[in-house]
């Protein structure tokens, strides 16, 4: 190749000008070339994005891609046989050539496996010996065969007298208090009626009775709690989508200071009691009297679960649940609520 030091001297010094002009221009276009393929390559990768032409649809999905159809199913060999894994080196196991197939199910451990039913009634009878204390008010053989988590709350209403006191607090004949299983505070209480009411959309403006019953029985327990401690301050509300049937009113303290509020790391423990998520019981009520009825948008509030994190304290957004933590015991913790947290 040509350089301005080969030419220097040998050449005059108009044809070397020449020379190293024509240079130029050739490294010049060798560039645009490859400029050229680049663009080339982006085409190709977003040419699947365009609108098939009725020559294409005929061909079907192998001559023509679509990026938001479902996949294809894999040949049935493929799922017989999966691609075996490459052999180890000095620097390891090397990962597959290619990924297994997703939509292949493992196998089933042997405690979730399918059982007889035969097998099914002698493990339910040996889960109602063990769990005597909940199952003693269920009298119904259905409901002690298959006892569901989302009804424990109904049987807790039905018979309180069953349960230890660690579990309920207090019970009358209108309304039963229960200490949250999982609390999110140093003070989490659970307040339900006695009259089974699955949810809100059962609601109806006889029950405003019931709402009166459970306001009042929040406001002996904060003023029982604040005798204690002072300090408390709580909160008396709803979950605008509960996860049990049983209607329960939530009373909680604003500290939050419980483990069971960070040990996930999921913000929508936290937006569940932050936001409008958390629907007040005199909102509710008023509510109620005014409409004759109580319904909540599904989509609306599980996008609230998943908003932005914010100090209930001084409204600083924190990006994930660990944050929040280091920020409330740095900024508005007592050493108190620190040792509470161990």
């Amino acid at each position: 190749m040509l350089t301005s030091c080969s030419l220097r001297g040998a050449i005059h010094r108009n044809l070397r000008r020449h020379i190293l002009l024509s240079l130029d221009v050739q490294s010049f276009t060798t560039t645009a070339a490859v400029a050229r393929q680049e663009n080339a390559k982006k085409r190709r990768k977003y040419e699947d994005l365009r609108v098939p032409t009725p020559e294409e649809e005929l061909l079907g999905p192998q001559r023509w891609r679509d990026p938001f159809a479902e996949p294809l199913p894999p040949h049935p060999l493929a799922l017989k046989y999966p691609p075996p894994t490459r052999l180890s080196t000095r620097h390891g196991t090397k990962r597959p050539k290619y990924e297994p197939h997703t939509n292949v199910q493992p196998p089933l451990e042997p405690w979730k496996a399918p059982i007889s039913g035969t097998k099914v009634a002698t493990e339910a009878k040996a889960e109602t010996s063990t769990t005597s204390q909940i199952d003693s008010a269920d009298k119904d053989e259905s409901q002690a065969s298959s006892p569901s988590w989302k009804d424990a709350l109904k049987r807790i209403c039905q018979s309180p007298e069953s349960f230890n006191s660690d579990v309920v607090k207090h019970y009358d004949d209108r309304t039963v208090t229960i200490a949250d299983l999982f609390p999110k505070a140093k003070c989490h209480f659970l307040v339900m009626p006695r009259q089974i009411i699955n949810d809100f959309e059962d609601l109806t403006l006889e029950h405003l009775t019931v709402l009166d019953d459970l306001r009042e029985r929040a406001e002996q327990l904060i003023a029982s709690h604040h005798e204690q401690d002072p300090s408390l301050t709580f909160k008396c509300g709803f979950h605008a989508l509960p996860s049990m049937r049983q209607l329960h009113l939530h009373v909680i303290s604003t500290d939050f200071c419980s483990p069971n509020m960070f040990k996930s790391g999921q913000r929508k423990h936290w937006n569940s009691y932050n936001t409008s998520f958390f629907v007040p019981l005199e909102t509710l009520r008023e509510r109620l009297e005014k409409e004759g009825r109580i319904q909540f948008d599904v989509l609306q509030n599980m996008k609230k679960l998943q908003s932005k994190i914010l100090c209930n304290v001084c409204q600083a957004q924190a990006r994930d649940m660990r944050e929040l933590k280091v920020h409330l015991s740095t900024r508005h913790w007592k050493q108190a609520d620190m040792d509470w947290m161990k």
